[in-house]
């Protein structure tokens, strides 16, 4: 992926982020009530007041919720007899965090390295790999992802030598692709991916239509499982599972159109 590509996908996530045009729309339609022509301000008082059911329906419907189950639920565990090699996709790491309280910072992938160390261990054979650059358009220069991983793995009881660290990528396309280059044939071999089960559909599909061999291990759900009736968990949390979700949704379609996967959805 270019440099131009990466920047306009990361622009339009922002963009799009729920929290921000739900507040955009609130903010546009609140000028136009104001100082609008009369047309425009009943419009907008119309607008205003879907949008307020909207928020009373992310504060008391699980929507988040909702919108992750799918997603969640489409990989299952099935790990093979033998495993060759376990590969973990970065995520949420903060170069910034990290340097300024010099300790690992990251929220949901802490969860990754749980599952990518439990796996170690059972396997204690397996190859490791982690594979994570720079995700943000303003990234850090002194400190990757890679480096916060391996200050993290290493914690976990990881030896440093037994793990290769992939410090380049900056996108799922390229965690499979950059790592691929590295691995060589033994991509053919028996491996694992971890990532968080919301990511491991799109996940999956980009590492197979690299030529991964490789079986999914989705960690740190979000999602009860089902969809049903019930309250939510919270306003900022429901806004942060849609966010969530809606990325995962427009990411499998982006993929598939621009065949970085092989599918819309893994089978």
């Amino acid at each position: 992926m270019n440099d131009v590509l990466f920047f306009l996908t990361r622009l339009v996530a922002t963009a799009t982020s729920v929290g921000n045009v739900l507040g955009l729309l609130w903010f546009i339609c609140a000028v136009v009530a104001l100082c609008g022509r009369e047309k425009a301000k009943r419009i907008a008082m119309r607008s205003n007041l879907i949008l307020s059911v909207v928020v009373l329906l992310l504060i008391f419907l699980p929507v988040g919720d909702w919108a992750l189950v799918p997603l969640e639920n489409a990989v299952r565990t099935q790990l093979p007899d033998h495993v060759d090699g376990i590969i973990i996709i970065g995520g949420d790491e903060d170069a910034r965090v990290t340097q300024a309280h010099e300790m690992p910072a990251m929220l949901d992938s802490a969860r990754r390295y749980v599952g990518f160390v439990k796996l170690a261990k059972e396997f204690p054979q397996a190859r490791l790999f982690y594979s994570g650059g720079q995700g943000s358009l303003t990234p850090l220069r002194t400190m990757k992802e890679a480096d916060i991983a391996k200050l993290q793995i290493t914690e976990l009881g990881i030896a440093p030598d037994r793990v290769i660290y992939e410090g380049n990528s900056r996108t799922t396309y390229e965690n499979a692709a950059l790592s691929a280059a590295i691995a060589g044939d033994d991509i053919k071999k028996n491996w694992v991916l971890v990532t968080s089960a919301y990511h491991m559909p799109r996940a999956l599909l980009t590492f197979r239509q690299q030529g991964w061999n490789i079986t999914g291990y989705p960690v740190g759900y979000f999602a009860e499982g089902t969809i049903g009736l019930r309250l939510a968990k919270g306003f900022t949390h429901n806004l942060y599972e849609l966010q969530l979700a809606l990325h995962e949704y427009i990411g499998l379609f982006w993929y598939w159109l621009m065949q970085y996967s092989g599918a819309l959805w893994p089978n």
